[in-house]
Formats: structure tokens, sequence, C-alpha cells
């Protein structure tokens, strides 16, 4: 149990070195593509859009760890992202209610109308990969999780350098709503 244990914090420890330096590249690119325009704008969508992937996921993934660690099914897999299509879809209908006065009169920016539109789906999938994330550590794979957390983000960098290159001279607001779903 002690080296099951163990093993498993270093291997959460090395990859969330990783991970957040992965994260720092990323911050690094996006920053010099946006440029100053760009990532203020980024920088005022992106609480909202946190605070709305917040309540899709709903604490999805401490839940699943717990029902996991207990029940050991697959059908927790199946309520889980039941439980997870459902919150997001309450959470996207939310902000598809107030968007229009969100970014007018909230944020006062009536272009972060359309990356804050396009950042929806993100709310599926965030939702799902906290369900699976939360049965992979339930049933104590650790390597699974890691692994996975680390593809995210290197996909997540090479989409930004891809779509970065294929965008050149669009407006501000096309390069921040591709900067939003990367």
């Amino acid at each position: 149990m002690k080296n099951k244990l163990i093993k498993n914090t270093l291997i959460v420890l090395i990859s969330s070195l990783f991970i957040r330096l992965l994260s720092l590249i990323n911050r690094i690119i996006l920053t010099r593509s946006l440029g100053t325009e760009g990532i203020s704008l980024y920088s005022l969508i992106l609480p909202s859009i946190m605070l709305f992937l917040s309540i899709s996921c709903f604490s999805l993934n401490t839940s699943m760890i717990k029902v996991t660690a207990t029940v050991k099914s697959k059908s927790v897999i199946k309520n889980g992202i039941l439980i997870a299509v459902i919150t997001s879809s309450v959470s996207s209908l939310i902000l598809l209610i107030i968007l229009k006065h969100l970014s007018s009169s909230l944020l006062k920016q009536p272009n972060t109308y359309y990356p804050i539109l396009f950042s929806i789906p993100l709310f599926y999938l965030t939702s799902i990969s906290s369900v699976l994330r939360g049965f992979l550590s339930g049933i104590e794979k650790m390597g699974s999780t890691s692994i996975a957390n680390l593809l995210e983000q290197v996909s997540r960098i090479l989409f930004t350098i891809l779509i970065f290159i294929f965008i050149k001279n669009k407006n501000i607001t096309t390069y921040v709503t591709y900067a939003v779903i990367a």
C-alpha cells in the first residue's frame, strides 16, 4: 500500500511540474501571438469562461473519485457523463441567456461576445473529461491521468501554434476566439 501511494504521488508531482512548464510555454506563445490588445481581451473574458466552466464541471472530478473508489463499477461512468451533459447544458443555457448583457453591459466590450459564445462546446468537453479523469483516479490509474494531462497541454500548444499560422491578417476578435478554443 505504501509503495503504491508513494508511486502515485511521484507520478502526480512530476507530471504536474511538466504540465506547469508546458502551460508557461503556452502562455508565452499566446502573449506573443495576441499582442497587447488581444491578451487584454483574452484576460477580460477568461474569468467569465472559467466561472461557467466551474459550474458545468460541478465538482464532478472529486465526486467521481469518491464514487469510483467505493463502487468500482463502469456504470459510474455512464451516470457521471449524464450528469456532466446535464450540468453543461444548464450552464450553457444560462450563458446564452445572459451573454448579450454580459458582453455589452458587464464587460463593456461588445467584441467579447463571440469568444465567449464559442467557448460553450468547451463546457461539455471539460465536464466529460472531469468525469473520465475522476474515474481513472478512483481506480488509482494515476499514470493514465498524468499522460492525458500532458497530452492535453502539448496538443493545446500545437493547436495554438497551428491556428495562429493559418489565420494571418484577421481581426483581434478572431484571434482571441481561436485562443479560447485552443
